[in-house]
This record gives C-alpha cells, structure tokens and sequence, in this order.
C-alpha cells in the first residue's frame, strides 16, 4: 500500500502516510496469521513468509523516509521514532538471520 505513494503527483499529507502504514501493518498482520495457522499448509506458509518478507522490507524503508526521518528531531516525537528505527534494525538482523538458515 505505500508503493501507492510513488504514483502520485503531489506529495501525500501527513494524515495519507500514516494511513497507508497503517494498512501495511494490518497486511503484515494477516499474513503473520497465515504462518501461524495450524490449518495453513507448508507451502500456502511459505508463499505467506515470502510476501511478509517483502512487505516487511518495503515498508521498513517507506515507513524510515517518509516518516521516522521527518520527526526523529521533533522533541515530542523522538523517542518514537528512535524506538521505530531501532526495532527496523532488529527486524534486519532477524531477517538476514532467517537467510542464513535456508
């Protein structure tokens, strides 16, 4: 959903940005199900890890540029978005942690 950012002429407000995360995370959560579920078959989990994976990766870079960037400076937001940057990196190691094991 925050690809969809790139197709506008005009830069989005800050209300769109944070609308269009908030709709990754809820992907992200639905996928998250689909791993989890005993009901999900092997290959229907991986296909779900393989999407989640890329949505993670995009969304982590749209989310630090479009947003954790702009308000890291600001006093009332940055402890936030410090916050939202370190777990980015967490996210990274964790990722890149996974790959080594396939």
């Amino acid at each position: 959903p925050l690809k969809n950012i790139s197709t506008k002429t005009t830069q989005p407000n800050a209300k769109e940005i944070v609308g269009l995360l908030l709709k990754d995370h809820k992907a992200m959560r639905a996928l998250i199900q689909k791993i989890k579920s005993p009901r999900s078959a092997p290959s229907k989990k991986l296909n779900a890890f393989a999407t989640l994976e890329k949505l993670v990766t995009s969304h982590v870079k749209a989310e630090e540029t479009s947003l954790l960037e702009k308000i890291k400076h600001h006093p009332r937001f940055e402890d936030q978005a410090s916050e939202g940057i370190e777990e980015h990196r967490i996210h990274e190691v964790i990722a890149a942690g996974i790959h080594r094991l396939k």
